[in-house]
């Protein structure tokens, strides 16, 4: 019997959860089922560990082994109890854990939509700043635009202011004696032109024309004629246009008044008829009747 109460103390040592299956045969006593069971357990075979410690125990008796079986079994209830506290510990352990995680995520988002939050102003800002570009390119584009026209402005009204300058040198007051003789040759050249080859019959005569022929500026044209003649081109082409209109009149008494006027030179017969009217004070068909033709 001592024996197999020493053969529980070893299993206690090396397979102590197998003493829970017998620990009701412990506490009764009940040392005939006991050494049964033990029999029948592959962890009861004889170890060399076993048998060491069975021949360090023999000299105790069975009241002095049951007690140390019976703490023993207290023990490790207690070392179970520790090892349930210690699962519980690891699972509290655990939750706080998912708990740490959880918190982790929730901050993880909370910063996720922050940033998003900032790359939204961000963008905006630029936008702003982008359509501030364009009102700012538009601005200097019409300024730009304003400031052309400004200086395009002033450019033309002295350009005219110039212009009207020298037209107003064409006044013979204006003119020396000594331009006077130097004008001769332009002037010589333009009656030439105007006069001689009868371009005052042409429609489209102009003084840029002239000029043009005569290698002179146009400007020039009128402050020639208003210094020799006193006169100004269109004054001098009208005259003779008048004069070849009235011996059209008296050679030609079938010539109709619209024929004489496109032949002189008038781009129509009303302004034929108006000047006309204003050089002899009477219409064409007075002075085709009238004896003699006034001059």
């Amino acid at each position: 019997m001592k024996s197999s109460i020493l053969t529980l103390l070893v299993l206690l040592l090396f397979s102590p959860d197998y003493i829970y299956s017998v620990e009701s045969d412990i506490m009764s006593g009940n040392l005939d089922s006991l050494r049964y069971r033990l029999s029948q357990s592959d962890s009861t075979k004889n170890t060399p560990q076993q048998l060491e410690i069975i021949q360090s125990c023999i000299h105790f008796n069975n009241n002095e082994i049951s007690k140390g079986l019976h703490h023993a079994s207290k023990a490790l209830k207690y070392a179970r109890k520790a090892g349930d506290i210690d699962i519980e510990l690891l699972s509290l352990q655990m939750l706080c854990n998912g708990y740490s995680l959880q918190k982790n995520e929730k901050e993880l988002s909370y910063y996720t939509r922050q940033l998003k939050e900032e790359q939204k102003q961000t963008i905006i800002r630029l936008q702003d700043t982008v359509k501030c570009y364009r009102i700012y390119c538009i601005i200097l584009l019409i300024y730009s635009i304003l400031l052309s026209g400004f200086i395009y402005y002033h450019y033309y009204r002295l350009r005219e202011s110039k212009r009207s300058v020298v037209i107003t040198g064409s006044d013979p007051s204006h003119v020396d004696e000594e331009d006077k003789d130097e004008f001769e040759p332009v002037y010589t050249s333009i009656i030439q032109y105007v006069v001689t080859e009868k371009h005052y019959l042409d429609k489209v005569i102009d003084i840029a024309e002239v000029g043009k022929h005569c290698h002179i500026n146009k400007e020039l044209v009128n402050k020639v004629l208003s210094a020799k003649a006193n006169m100004t081109l269109l004054e001098l082409v009208n005259n003779h246009r008048l004069e070849h209109a009235c011996s059209l009149l008296v050679d030609d008494s079938n010539k109709t008044v619209d024929a004489i006027a496109d032949e002189s030179g008038f781009k129509t017969t009303r302004t034929f008829l108006r000047q006309f009217k204003s050089r002899y004070n009477m219409l064409p068909s007075e002075y085709r009747r009238s004896d003699p033709p006034p001059h």
